[in-house]
């Protein structure tokens, strides 16, 4: 029979043991959540987003009357011929 040999370990090598603690305590020691500066960004983000949907709202509900003054106008104006045409 072969004698043991003293080298052979138990499939863990010395690296990854210390690697899993790392990680572990890494994984314990973090703190979840947002740093200020991303919750910033995120923020100016949204409000520049809103902003522009909101402008865009604004300009479309200006248009909107604008187009319904025109069509009002031009509504009286054919009454005005008919009521014309007709004495």
């Amino acid at each position: 029979m072969r004698p043991r040999s003293r080298t052979k370990r138990s499939g863990f090598s010395l690296q990854a043991v210390l690697f899993g603690v790392a990680a572990i305590t890494i994984i314990l020691t973090s703190q979840g959540g947002f740093t200020l500066i991303e919750l910033r960004l995120s923020l100016v983000t949204l409000l520049v987003i809103s902003g522009s949907a909101f402008q865009i709202m604004n300009l479309a509900t200006q248009r909107s009357a604008t187009e319904q003054t025109k069509l009002d106008t031009l509504q009286e104006g054919r009454e005005f011929m008919d009521q014309m045409s007709r004495d």
